[in-house]
């Protein structure tokens, strides 16, 4: 990767090297051109292994005349000078697997740095859909059966798609996961998701209506909307009314992060607070785990089920989650901030997604333009037809989004994708 920058060993300037990394700034994602470190001993000659997940920021990387760079690493910071086309147009997550050697000669001791790091990137998706669209994601008729099909789905999607479960939260109207992989991947569970849960809406309510549930496949941008997405998909769905707290909703993550380790999790109790024991997922007939797991798909044997519920503690990395706040107490800051986080989170989303126009002022130039093109304000008097050239037009004149379009429209959101270019 020609922007990246490498790393270089030193054995003084960092005693502890920390799971995913501390720079000796403090800082956990240091800036272009900084050089994350790993300890080694001087006791005796050794190997040390570590992590170190830093930020690339859009500054391109000057070539360095150090000497004690490696050949390859004068290389490839010429070929980032050369090509310029090729600096990052936002920062990104990178995870380096940093390997150091020490070796005895004479009398000291010579580090002998490993010059070329093997990488990978760590990247971090939100999950999310408009629940104005899916008033009926969770049926009135039997809500329970619903959220354990979510939930349980959540589950079989982590186990085939190669992704880690960072935290999610299931509402009435729509859900939030905070996954870490690659686009490709979250974008094959979004799609597992939605598949599966429409296949058991259709199968026991007979209608897709108000159901048919679109995910936005959102990327984390800084650390600054990391730490703010990852509170927020915890926090939500206690916020609109419900009596319970985030650390004791049922149908999120909440109640796992910074707990002490005899904490016994709210989904081992039933509705009527009975403790009951976990059973192997190996243990039960393959029947019995496709009728909970509303799916064809099997999942590890060594799975832990309860209470007809695949615990989230056999997928979600609840250390990387903890990780992402170091300490308990940062964490619930950002549990307890106000409304300025939430409002944040959506212009971020409404800027990745298109949105030019608020609700309220994108009806009206609905209006306007149904009045100018048809001659009447009411779209639902409008055909098919009509409303698909009425949708077209409102994307050519306003950008608005495919979800804006479906709401004023009065379309399907997948005819809206179809049509609409």
């Amino acid at each position: 990767n020609n922007q990246s920058s490498i790393i270089h060993s030193r054995a003084h300037e960092c005693p502890v090297l920390y799971p995913f990394s501390l720079h000796p700034s403090g800082s956990r994602f240091p800036a272009a051109g900084a050089s994350p470190v790993i300890p080694c001993s001087a006791a005796v000659p050794r190997l040390s292994l570590g992590l170190a997940l830093v930020c690339e920021r859009p500054e391109p990387v000057a070539p360095s005349s150090d000497r004690s760079q490696s050949a390859l690493s004068r290389a490839r910071a010429s070929t980032s000078s050369a090509n310029p086309k090729k600096t990052l147009d936002k920062p990104r997550f990178m995870c380096y697997i940093c390997v150091s050697i020490q070796l005895l000669s004479s009398r000291w001791w010579r580090e002998i740095e490993a010059r070329e790091i093997v990488m990978f990137k760590i990247e971090f998706y939100h999950l999310t859909s408009e629940g104005a669209l899916t008033p009926a994601f969770i049926g009135s008729s039997n809500p329970e059966r619903d959220y354990r099909a979510a939930f349980n789905l959540i589950a079989v999607c982590a186990a085939y798609c190669h992704v880690r479960v960072v935290a999610f939260a299931i509402e009435d109207t729509h859900l939030h996961i905070l996954l870490e992989g690659s686009r490709a991947d979250c974008d094959k569970f979004k799609i597992m998701f939605e598949r599966s849960y429409v296949r058991h809406v259709t199968k026991t309510r007979g209608t897709l209506k108000g159901a048919n549930i679109d995910l936005d496949v959102l990327p984390i941008e800084d650390e600054k909307h990391l730490l703010d997405v990852a509170s927020y998909v915890v926090a939500q769905p206690t916020k609109d009314g419900k009596p319970v707290l985030p650390y004791d909703y049922r149908w999120g993550t909440g109640s796992m992060y910074f707990r002490p380790k005899n904490h016994i999790s709210i989904w081992r109790y039933d509705e009527k607070g009975v403790l009951h024991d976990p059973v192997l997922a190996g243990s039960l007939s393959y029947s019995v785990v496709r009728k909970l797991a509303c799916s064809k798909r099997r999942i590890p044997k060594h799975w832990l089920i309860c209470n007809g519920l695949i615990l989230p503690e056999n997928y979600v990395d609840v250390p990387l989650y903890e990780q992402i706040y170091r300490t308990h107490n940062s964490f619930r800051v950002f549990m307890s901030s106000n409304k300025q986080k939430d409002q944040e989170i959506k212009r971020r989303e409404a800027a990745y997604l298109g949105v030019t126009l608020d609700d309220a002022e994108a009806a009206q130039k609905c209006k306007e333009l149904c009045k100018s093109l048809f001659g009447i304000t009411a779209v639902s008097k409008l055909d098919g037809e009509q409303r698909v050239q009425l949708a077209q037009q409102l994307r050519t004149l306003y950008k608005m989004s495919f979800r804006q379009l479906a709401k004023l429209a009065l379309l399907p959101l997948n005819e809206i994708r179809k049509y609409v270019a």
